[in-house]
């Protein structure tokens, strides 16, 4: 909606009522105004200066004297009805309407201020809501890849339970072994010790008895082990083949010790 306008000073509203009793040419009210004798109005002191330096008319140029004026009796009994008291509230009606169109003006420069600033508004709104599109964009994508992540870390885990049990396994199977190394050494100490005891004697009979003994001794422990062997063999979930590779162990390890024993 467009501001009503109106004057925008107390002068233009002065002027609006009181142009028939503006001089043009001095740009103020009459002064004892006299009329020339083509109509021309003009405030007495000034045009009587005038004329002592022109002798002709300021509007026409024509040739006019001081005689020739006449007062202008009606402009100046309506000039002074316009200005009496009486007539008061009609300036005080311009100095309000002055101010209200002032009010006008500051209230439309405003406005204008207002719609620039709505504006700008706008296209900030629209900046944000772009951004907040691309911030729910890469929020999406990063929840994706968080997703993804978890189920990794969910695969990560089983598969370290996994080896954790395998490594369990092993570690059974290698203290197996370590006690199986141990029954070797043992075995190995008393057979070095009988050799020594051997090779000081007459070894024929001795290692015909040791012979025989230690023959019958590991056909009978390798018919044993092999049944055994058989059941630890099959296949297992956890660690395959670690059955057979502590059989396979037991059946170098026992021969050694029993033929040890059998020795004694």
């Amino acid at each position: 909606m467009s501001a009503i306008r109106l004057p925008t000073s107390a002068d233009a509203f002065e002027n609006l009522f009181m142009a028939p009793f503006i001089d043009p040419l001095t740009e103020c009210p009459y002064v004892d105004p006299v009329t020339d004798p083509h109509g021309h109005t003009f405030s007495n002191d000034f045009i009587v200066q005038w004329l002592s330096q022109n002798n002709t008319c300021p509007y026409t140029s024509t040739p006019l004297s001081v005689n020739e004026l006449v007062k202008n009796r009606a402009l100046a009994h309506s000039q002074e009805a316009f200005f009496n008291e009486e007539n008061g509230s009609v300036i005080r009606l311009q100095r309000q309407l002055s101010v209200l169109s002032l009010e006008n003006e500051r209230l439309t420069q405003e406005n204008t201020g207002l719609r620039l600033e709505n504006r700008e508004l706008k296209i900030e709104n629209q900046d944000l809501k772009n951004d907040m599109k691309s911030l729910m964009a890469t929020l999406s994508h990063t929840n994706a890849n968080m997703v993804k992540a978890l189920e990794d870390n969910a695969f990560l885990k089983e598969h370290n339970t996994k080896i954790r049990e395998d490594n369990e396994v092993l570690r059974n199977l290698n203290k197996k072994l370590e006690e199986d190394n141990q029954e070797i050494k043992e075995g190995q100490k008393i057979l070095n010790k009988k050799i020594e005891d051997l090779t000081s004697k007459e070894p024929s009979k001795e290692c015909d008895k040791i012979v025989s003994v230690s023959d019958k001794v590991i056909k009978q422990d390798n018919e044993k082990l092999s049944k055994e062997q058989q059941k630890e063999c099959e296949p297992k979930k956890s660690s395959p083949g670690s059955g057979c590779v502590a059989q396979n162990v037991k059946l170098f390890v026992r021969p050694i010790i029993w033929v040890a024993k059998a020795i004694f």
